[in-house]
């Protein structure tokens, strides 16, 4: 699968898979007194939850320094949600969806390090990302 992007920056390093929800319904109905059935206004489609889950990778010449390394890259996506701003999410089938907000970002799993060829480190963990996209 191919990388998910949220505002042209990549969520995850490695596995990265997402599950799309449909909009939501937006209507409103109510009852009548003596009257059967219910009067229903209907008012289009709503949000959309988008959740992202994949790999984060970071690396160095110690245990410490890839541990850093991953929290580095762990602020930054962090940093990313806001609700300042809307933007382009691209999924892993590079269907664009606009008008979306990253409404989270954390950690799903254990942080765990493995020595790579050369001496050198690798930590890694699997990430969650919670987006809406607000007018699919």
């Amino acid at each position: 699968m191919a990388e998910a992007l949220f505002n042209s920056i990549s969520l995850f390093d490695e596995a990265c898979r997402e599950r799309i929800e449909q909009p939501e319904a937006r209507f409103h109905s109510e009852s009548m007194p003596g009257i059967d059935g219910q009067f229903v206004q209907l008012f289009g489609n709503g949000a959309r939850k988008i959740i992202v889950e994949g790999l984060l990778i970071g690396e160095g010449a110690t245990a410490i320094e890839a541990g850093q390394a991953l929290k580095t890259t762990i602020r930054q996506k962090q940093q990313m949600v806001s609700a300042w701003f809307l933007a382009d999410y691209v999924g892993t089938d590079q269907a664009v969806y606009q008008g979306c907000l990253l409404t989270q970002f954390q950690l799903a799993g254990d942080v765990q390090i493995e020595t790579l060829a050369g001496d050198s480190f690798r930590a890694f963990a699997e990430g969650r990302a919670e987006i809406i996209q607000f007018a699919p």
